[in-house]
């Protein structure tokens, strides 16, 4: 890009902020735009290239899809345009001309802008848009000069205003009267950052009860297979009991709520003789249908120790989404795209210390077995039982007593608490958990951030596969 067309971009830019001010200041009206250009015409990837510097300004992200290495099928490309608030094509060849067609039959957005060169105005592309899929289209030249790429420009500039001021306009009239289907709690404040990073549209807002308890939330949504879901966060803090009595005053304030979700982190617990039950640093484990065990509520007798925890199955309707997404050797699934966003959004990394040979820390360390069923350098997803206690555990032995005993696969201190209050308020929940140690003596920090935003990721994928309710 020469100086010349980054000072056209820098101006429009900034024109675009000045009449957007209000709605960037509140973070609402933005858009995911979907844009798409021939992969083989070097002049249409320049305009685009354009077009997304521009975009940038109002909007959560521009997906290229020419250059979207997630999105190399069409199945998976017109599965992302019924999720966009906004789409632009360039129709400068046939094959981006039958992409734009069938994008624009399966968005739902009414928000899109065909650019068609000037001589095939008249043609069947442009005859179809107009009069089938009411799309806006405007014609241009394909020898663009400087002053005739800058009103080109200015062009797409003035759309992408109009379309953030409506949109602003429908997402402050949706606060006013929210409805979330979906509770999501965390504990920690860089799990609340992660999950509210994947929100579209979020709003803070705080209430004060009658007794002068504040509570604090944020509003947003989430992509859902047929819209989108309308969800609420709210950050607990430590522990069980912390974890019960944040979900139960998200649930008594917002009784439009079905399904809760806990969200963060979590010792994994490994089994390195079974490569197909074996927890690394950076997996995914999320509850089965046993749900969370309390680890912590025992009898204990002159006869030993009784594990009497209270059975709290997860949610069937999620367990059924979770089933479909446990292959994890698929290059083209969309986990891999909502995890490589949020790692370059929050500039988070893969820590490269141990990614090939995470010690067990044991006094005869060996490496990982080989697993089949992972995609090197990416988290593989486990289904299993989760355990709770009010306890920060850094005890290996322990962490092995609870495998052998209970069978879990990770270990918590807040998912106990949220599975009771589901529990009491007739909602359904589901515990997802990136694993950031192995709750033994070496326990620390390091993996912590890509474990947050790795569970964060997998809920995004996971919530795009579901429905959104009526």
């Amino acid at each position: 890009m020469d100086e010349r067309t980054k000072a056209m971009i820098a101006r429009l830019q900034t024109g675009l902020a000045r009449k957007c001010e209000e709605a960037i200041s509140k973070r609402v009206g933005f858009c995911h735009y979907l844009l798409t250009a021939s992969k083989h015409d070097e002049s249409a990837q320049r305009l685009a290239d354009d077009i997304a510097e521009i975009l940038k300004t109002v909007s959560h992200s521009v997906t290229e899809s020419h250059k979207a290495d997630n999105l190399t099928t069409p199945a998976l490309l017109f599965e992302t345009a019924a999720q966009i608030d906004g789409f632009i094509g360039i129709a400068q060849t046939p094959g981006a001309s039958a992409r734009i067609l069938e994008i624009c039959r399966r968005a739902s957005t009414s928000n899109k802008l065909v650019l068609i060169p000037g001589e095939f105005s008249r043609g069947f592309v442009s005859l179809v848009l107009h009069q089938v899929y009411r799309v806006t289209t405007h014609h241009f030249n394909q020898h663009l000069t400087d002053e005739e790429r800058e009103k080109l420009m200015s062009t797409i500039a003035e759309h992408a205003i109009n379309q953030m001021l409506q949109k602003a306009h429908s997402d402050q009239l949706a606060m006013q009267n929210r409805r979330p289907s979906i509770g999501i709690v965390t504990a920690l404040d860089i799990e609340y950052d992660a999950v509210r990073a994947i929100l579209a549209a979020p709003y803070d807002d705080s209430r004060i009860d009658a007794n002068g308890r504040v509570s604090i939330y944020t509003y947003g949504r989430l992509a859902s297979l047929t819209g989108m879901h309308e969800v609420i966060l709210v950050r607990s803090g430590k522990g069980n009991n912390a974890a019960a009595m944040a979900a139960t005053e998200m649930a008594k304030e917002n009784p439009s709520i079905r399904e809760m979700i806990m969200v963060g982190i979590a010792g994994g617990v490994p089994e390195p003789s079974m490569p197909d039950k074996h927890i690394r640093l950076g997996d995914i484990v999320v509850s089965n249908e046993y749900g969370v065990i309390q680890y912590d509520m025992v009898k204990k007798s002159n006869y030993g120790r009784k594990h009497v925890h209270y059975p709290r199955p997860s949610s069937p309707n999620l367990l059924k989404l979770v089933h479909r997404l446990l292959d994890c050797t698929d290059p083209n699934r969309a986990l891999w795209q909502h995890l490589d966003e949020l790692s370059n959004a929050m500039k988070i990394n893969r820590p490269r210390t141990q990614l090939n040979k995470d010690s067990l820390w044991s006094k005869t360390a060996f490496k990982n077995p080989t697993d089949k069923k992972r995609t090197k350098g990416r988290p593989r997803v486990h289904l299993g039982e989760i355990g709770s206690s009010n306890t920060l555990l850094k005890d290996a032995k322990m962490r092995d007593y609870l495998k052998e005993t209970l069978g879990v696969r990770a270990i918590e201190m807040e998912g106990s608490g949220l599975a009771d209050a589901s529990h009491e308020f007739l909602k359904q929940y589901l515990v997802v958990r990136g694993i950031c140690d192995y709750c033994n003596v070496k326990k620390n920090d390091i993996w912590q951030p890509y474990a947050t935003i790795v569970a964060a990721a997998f809920l995004k994928e996971l919530l795009g596969k579901m429905p959104s309710h009526i």
